[in-house]
């Protein structure tokens, strides 16, 4: 294994636009938020050779993919990327390498109470329902954590994690985020009733290699149509930590065959073709400290698109955006080139036989906060076509202080029902 290393903006740019240390990760297309780790750690794609670690408590967190479909099926790999030291406290929390304090996130209320929730298109034209499944086959855990332990040693150990449809928690979520229109539902994965994080007893290391440390998979069955006729279909996501709900999230359903058809997405193509850019959704923040998040632009039509990019940020903070052209195998990209500030507009050439065209976007900022504060940041980037008024992709990106405390954000508290007796 690789010892992990500080890095810059991204390996492959010849003149990088601004000197910041990077969170890196590949794999959004089908993007989960979820609290772990880091104190968040996503629920993210394998990084094969990038290394990262912005600060010296920092880690490395990112999103999740489709990554192959097959008639009727898609098989969904969701691999959680992670790079540092941490060390359990056996209270529910962990402590990062360099830190003295633990980070706020309990663990033990992840396990108990916390769930990832898909809204799972149905196969058109007939709208059959359509379902996933842990596990590429069944009966499959459907999940394994693999960490480093003690952090020195040079040899991975692999744990199975089993992953259940938590039925009894739909409810909820269908009562906070009702479907009505027939073409969708929603289901809940997560941890069996009562299970716990499988965490060592001492300090681990998680490298950000393939296979990742966190990895979940999913079969997802469309029904027989489902190849062609479910390519673009909508889904949405949320996770709830035990105190915050995340999301809804919008994504949609692209299959590697999906050439020529209008459709735009932040996607994961990026990565593959030079520079090779791994896409960065999440980010561990520090005062004054810069981080880098990184999207990948996809245009499904035949033809060259202009778009609008647009944003929110949660916290309002300054971004500064730079571009990088996506070439072919065995090209050199030329290196990322200053937009400046959003609102602004780009290109990306219209795809080709086998892959999307694609354009690197690259989202900086440099955040003044008080120390020891508890922040949550959302970016959410919006390409809107100029040709098309129906041509739009969204996505977002989430960035958390070490003492980020979702009890401090708690969005739903439960409480018993009170009977009295006369």
């Amino acid at each position: 294994m690789d010892e992990e290393q500080s890095s810059s903006l991204h390996p492959s740019m010849t003149s990088p636009p601004a000197p910041p240390p990077t969170l890196r990760t590949h794999f959004v297309s089908f993007g989960l938020f979820l609290f772990l780790l880091t104190p968040l750690l996503l629920f993210g794609s394998g990084c094969p050779g990038c290394n990262c670690s912005p600060f010296p408590s920092g880690g490395e967190i990112g999103l999740v993919a489709v990554r192959s479909a097959d008639v009727g099926e898609a098989s969904l790999f969701l691999d959680v990327l992670a790079t540092g030291v941490f060390t359990p406290t056996g209270g529910g929390q962990i402590i990062a390498d360099g830190e003295t304090e633990p980070a706020a996130v309990d663990l033990n209320l992840l396990a108990a109470e916390g769930y990832v929730g898909v809204r799972v298109p149905h196969a058109p034209p007939t709208y059959t329902v359509s379902t996933i499944m842990a596990g590429m086959t069944p009966g499959a855990p459907g999940a394994q954590f693999r960490y480093v332990a003690p952090p020195t040693n040079q040899i991975a150990t692999t744990v199975p994690v089993t992953l259940t449809r938590r039925p009894e928690l739909e409810a909820a979520l269908n009562a906070r985020f009702p479907i009505t229109d027939g073409r969708s539902h929603w289901e809940v994965w997560w941890l069996p009733d009562g299970a716990a994080l499988p965490l060592p007893d001492g300090p681990f290391r998680l490298v950000n290699e393939f296979p990742a440390p966190f990895s979940f998979e999913f079969q997802a069955d469309f029904g027989d149509e489902a190849v062609d006729s479910c390519s673009g279909c909508p889904f949405q996501y949320v996770v709830f930590d035990g105190a915050t709900l995340l999301g809804p999230f919008d994504g949609a359903v692209v299959y590697s065959n999906d050439q020529g058809r209008p459709l735009a997405l932040f996607g994961t193509h990026c990565t593959h073709f030079p520079p090779n850019a791994v896409m960065v959704n999440a980010a561990l923040l520090a005062p004054s400290q810069p981080y880098t998040f990184t999207f990948c632009l996809e245009n499904y039509d035949t033809i060259t698109q202009t778009f609008a990019v647009d944003i929110t940020s949660e916290q309002s903070w300054a971004y500064t955006f730079h571009t990088q052209a996506v070439v072919d195998f065995g090209g050199q990209a030329p290196p990322a080139v200053p937009v400046g500030s959003a609102p602004f507009q780009v290109q990306v050439s219209g795809a080709t036989e086998f892959t999307p065209g694609m354009l690197v976007i690259h989202a900086v900022s440099a955040p003044t906060f008080t120390a020891g504060a508890s922040i949550r940041e959302t970016l959410r980037v919006g390409a809107q076509s100029t040709l098309s008024p129906t041509l739009r992709a969204d996505t977002a990106a989430v960035g958390f202080s070490m003492q980020f405390d979702p009890q401090l954000n708690a969005e739903r508290k439960t409480y018993l029902p009170t009977i009295t007796k006369d």
